[in-house]
C-alpha cells in the first residue's frame, strides 16, 4: 500500500515545490506567491490522485487489505504529507537549511508515538482491525506534521497569497517536468528488483535488494548535499547552464571524495555486513561488493541532472531519465536471464553512464539566457 501511495505522492502539487525553491531563490520576495501557487496546486491535483490511488489499490491490492486502512493511508500521503515537503522546500529556497533539516525529522515523532499507542492497541484489537488502526495513527501523524511545518512557515517566511489563474497555469505546466522526474527516479530505483523476482528467483532478488539498500544507504549524504546546493545552482542558473557547470565545479571535490572513500569502504568491509546486521544478510556481501561502486557510477548523473535542473533545462533531464530507466528495463530482461543479479547491477550501472553522458551533451549546447520568473508587475496583473 505505502509503495502505492509513494508513486502517485510524486505528482501532488504536479512539481510546483521545485518551481519555488527555484523562483524563491532567485528573488527571495516572490515568497508568497510561489507558496500558494505551491498550495493551490496541490488542493487541485489531489482530489485526482487520491481517486486514481484508490482505483488502483482496489484493482491490484488483495482483497483482505481493508478499504478504510487504504483511504487512511492515501490521505496521509496525498495530502497531508506533500504540505510538509512544500514546507522543507520553502526553507530551502531561502537557504535556511538548518530548519529544513528540522522538518525533515519532525514527521517521525508522530510515526513513533503512533507506533508505542498501537502496541498495547494490538493486544486487544482483532487482527482485521490492527492494519486499519494502525494507519489511522499514520494518518493523524501526517497530520500533526503537516500542521506543524504549516504553523512554522507562516511564522517564519509569511503567509501564501492567492494566484492568478493565468500565472497558477503557467507554473502547472512549468512544474510537471519536476513531478514525472521524481516518478521516473523512483521507477528506475525500483524496476530491477521486481524484474529479478519474475526473471531470475527469489534468492537472488532477496540477495540484490538487500546489497542495494545498502549502497543506496551511502548515497543519501550525495543527495543531501545537493539538495542543500540547490538554491545555489537556481541562482547561477540565471546565467544559463554553463553558468551552472562552473558553479559544479567548484563543489565537484567534496562529493567526490566521498564516493571515492564511501565505494572503498563498502567494498572492504562488506563481509562484516552479517554480522552488523544478522545472518541473513550473509547472501548480499557478493551483491555489496558488485554494487559498492554504485555513489561514485551515479554520481556525474546527479550533479549533471541537478546543474541541468538548475539552468531551466528540466525537460531535458526528465526525457533522459525516462529514457535511462527504459534502457535499463530493456538491459534487465537480456542480461538477468543471463546473470541473474550481476546482470541487473550491470544495468544499472550501464544506465547510469550513458543518462550521464546524455547529460552532459545536453549541458555542451549553448542555451539562450532565461529571464524566468515573471516579473511581479507582470504576476499582479494576472491575479485575479
Amino acid at each position: 500500500v505505502l509503495a502505492l501511495s509513494n508513486v502517485f505522492a510524486c505528482f501532488s502539487g504536479w512539481g510546483t515545490q521545485g518551481l519555488m525553491v527555484r523562483d524563491v531563490s532567485r528573488q527571495p520576495e516572490r515568497f508568497p506567491a510561489a507558496w500558494g501557487r505551491t498550495l493551490t496546486a496541490i488542493v487541485i491535483s489531489s482530489p485526482l490522485l487520491f481517486a486514481a490511488y484508490m482505483a488502483f489499490a482496489w484493482a491490484l491490492l488483495p482483497a483482505s487489505v481493508s478499504l478504510s486502512a487504504i483511504a487512511l493511508i492515501g490521505l496521509a500521503d496525498l495530502i497531508f504529507a506533500p504540505i510538509g515537503l512544500s514546507a522543507i522546500t520553502a526553507y530551502q529556497g531561502h537557504d535556511r537549511l538548518g530548519r529544513a533539516a528540522h522538518l525533515s525529522f519532525v514527521p517521525v515523532l508522530p510515526r513513533l508515538a503512533g507506533a508505542l499507542a498501537l502496541l498495547p492497541l494490538a493486544l486487544v484489537l482483532p487482527d482485521v482491525l490492527r492494519l486499519t488502526a494502525w494507519a489511522f495513527l499514520y494518518a493523524l501523524g501526517a497530520l500533526a506534521a503537516t500542521l506543524y511545518a504549516w504553523f512554522m512557515v507562516c511564522k517564519d517566511l509569511g503567509s501564501a497569497e492567492r494566484p492568478g489563474w493565468f500565472y497558477m497555469r503557467n507554473s502547472l505546466r512549468e512544474g510537471i517536468p519536476f513531478a514525472f522526474g521524481s516518478a521516473a527516479l523512483k521507477v528506475y530505483s525500483d524496476i530491477d528488483k521486481m524484474m529479478l523476482v519474475r526473471l531470475a528467483t527469489m534468492e537472488a532478488a532477496g540477495a540484490y535488494s538487500a546489497g542495494y539498500r545498502v549502497a543506496d544507504l551511502t548515497s543519501v549524504p550525495l543527495i543531501s548535499f545537493l539538495s542543500a546546493a540547490m538554491p545555489r545552482f537556481f541562482r547561477a542558473g540565471e546565467g544559463g547552464t554553463r553558468a551552472t557547470m562552473a558553479y559544479a565545479y567548484r563543489i565537484l571535490f567534496l562529493p567526490l571524495t566521498y564516493s571515492l572513500l564511501a565505494g572503498l569502504g563498502l567494498y572492504l568491509f562488506a563481509g562484516i555486513l552479517p554480522l552488523l546486521l544478522g545472518a541473513a544478510y550473509a547472501d548480499a556481501v557478493p551483491a555489496l561488493h558488485w554494487l559498492a561502486w554504485l555513489p561514485l557510477i551515479s554520481l556525474p548523473r546527479l550533479i549533471l541532472q541537478t546543474l541541468l535542473i538548475g539552468g531551466d533545462r528540466q525537460n531535458y533531464a526528465v526525457n533522459i531519465l525516462a529514457g535511462g530507466g527504459l534502457f535499463n528495463i530493456a538491459l534487465n530482461l537480456w542480461w538477468i536471464p543471463l546473470w541473474g543479479w550481476r546482470g541487473a547491477v550491470a544495468a544499472t550501472y550501464a544506465a547510469e553512464i550513458v543518462m550521464a553522458l546524455a547529460m552532459w551533451a545536453v549541458a555542451l549546447i549553448p542555451q539562450a539566457k532565461s529571464h524566468s520568473p515573471v516579473s511581479e508587475k507582470r504576476t499582479r496583473e494576472a491575479r485575479v
